[in-house]
């Protein structure tokens, strides 16, 4: 995934649903980023 810039759409949770790992390289911006993330799949911020 790339930089999130402290949003996340709609289609990109769709995407991410039924995957295993979601592994972001870049920028969070904003931590509700990665909340919204937490609650589709398990994440982690390296």
């Amino acid at each position: 995934m790339p930089d999130a810039h402290g949003l996340l759409g709609a289609q990109a949770i769709a995407d991410f649903r039924g995957v295993d790992l979601i592994i972001h390289a870049g920028n969070m911006g904003k931590e509700k980023v990665f909340e919204e993330l937490r609650q589709v799949v398990y994440s982690n911020i390296i």
